[in-house]
């Protein structure tokens, strides 16, 4: 297995396209003949693919076809925290909050550990990592909403900080439901950079959406360098690093839905593969430009760094 590497990947990949998104500083890692991926398949309608066989694939890096070496199916559950802001301007919503929890963690797994925590007036937990989705799907309905604002960075770099024991030999993934209300975290940018590099580090994915609420502030600095319309910055900025999805919604009501379809994405992406790929003869010291290909139409790849 390949050590920890400082940036993440996402490759949206077609067939007999290899396409890559490259996330965060440039790579650089001793030099190594084979590197270890873990990748997941979907078609066009998000469902996984789980039949994929070496010889479908191919990896190049910096345009020069490297080699296949082996395939395998990677068995790990999934470890799922979801965060969710209860605070201030997000009253309204939490009906549609509770119903979009109830579908998200329907969708999980069985064998997944899920956690449940509320961001407001700091993070709180309503289930604390345990074995079950149905625990989720129960919890819901005590979510309650708060009057103060939320702690939205704080939540998010708290659920970093768990990830190295409570995600182990599980397939990590956090999930964080936001408001545009001002932020009360204390957490500063260091600490979100400290977050950012734990969840590459342990190939996990931060999912993150953002409600407009109606108390939103304009964007201004606060001591430590992060904004008051932190939920659209940091929250874009992790799951672009990260591999995750990004959404920004005007309308409460689109929670009961997304939720469900996050739920049955993560599940979808958790079906993955463990695979080990040889670099080009010609290729020495630090990793180039690096995409897949797979020799099926319609498939989708999504990879990243083995841990």
């Amino acid at each position: 297995m390949t050590k920890p590497f400082s940036a993440r990947m996402r490759f949206l990949i077609r067939a007999g396209v290899a396409g890559l998104l490259v996330t965060g500083a440039a790579l650089s890692l001793r030099a190594q003949e084979q590197l270890d991926f873990f990748l997941s398949f979907t078609d066009a309608k998000g469902a996984a693919v789980t039949d994929v066989t070496a010889g479908e694939l191919s990896i190049v890096e910096n345009g020069v076809m490297g080699t296949i070496v082996s395939v395998q199916r990677d068995t790990h559950p999934l470890d799922v925290q979801l965060l969710v802001d209860n605070g201030a301007g997000m009253g309204p919503a939490l009906a549609e909050i509770r119903t979009g929890i109830k579908g998200f963690f329907a969708a999980l797994p069985g064998d997944a550990q899920v956690s449940l925590v509320t961001m407001a007036p700091q993070p709180r937990f309503l289930v604390r990592a345990v074995t079950g989705p149905q625990n989720g799907v129960q919890a819901a309905d005590r979510l309650v909403p708060d009057v103060s604002l939320a702690a939205f960075l704080d939540a998010l770099v708290e659920a970093g900080e768990r990830l190295k024991n409570q995600a182990k030999n599980r397939v990590p993934v956090i999930v964080a439901v936001a408001s545009t209300s001002p932020d009360a975290s204390s957490s500063r940018e260091q600490h979100f950079k400290t977050m950012a590099q734990r969840a590459s580090e342990l190939a996990a994915t931060v999912h993150v959406v953002v409600l407009t609420s109606g108390a939103r502030v304009s964007s201004a600095q606060v001591p430590g360098g992060v904004a008051s319309d932190s939920q659209y910055i940091i929250g874009s900025e992790i799951a672009r690093v990260t591999g995750g999805r990004y959404e920004q919604i005007a309308v409460s009501s689109r929670l009961a839905t997304l939720l469900p379809e996050m739920g049955a994405l993560i599940t979808a992406q958790s079906q993955r593969f463990l695979v080990r790929a040889r670099r080009p003869a010609s290729a020495k010291g630090s990793l180039g430009a690096v995409g897949f290909g797979i020799a099926r139409p319609g498939v989708t790849v999504r990879a990243t760094f083995a841990r």
